[in-house]
């Protein structure tokens, strides 16, 4: 299963010393990251996957909510996209050797 969590790359700085706040998507080992539009001052500013030491926190923290909801989204569709999968495998259209979720047979 997919796990989503809000996190910041402290290797992926903008030009302003600035940090964008990306939702990490990890599943089977692999991780990839969804940016969104929020950013962060420093690194102390973002905490447990939550912004903290701001004025605007509560608005900035909803946002990286509603972000995340939205990011769920694509964990439903991952599900999605695998059932059709295994559906497609079982009626032989595909193979094993091309079926790119080899770990849930």
């Amino acid at each position: 299963m997919a796990n989503l969590f809000p996190t910041i790359v402290p290797g992926k700085i903008l030009r302003d010393n600035t940090h964008k706040i990306r939702i990490a998507l990890s599943h089977n080992c692999e991780t990839r990251y969804i940016v969104t539009d929020l950013t962060v001052n420093s690194i102390q500013e973002f905490k447990n996957g939550y912004i903290i030491k701001r004025a605007d926190t509560s608005y900035l923290n909803s946002k990286l909510r509603n972000e995340k909801i939205r990011s769920d989204t694509i964990r439903i569709r991952l599900s999605f996209v695998r059932a059709i999968m295994r559906f497609t495998l079982q009626c032989r259209f595909i193979t094993y050797v091309t079926y790119p979720f080899a770990s849930y047979k």
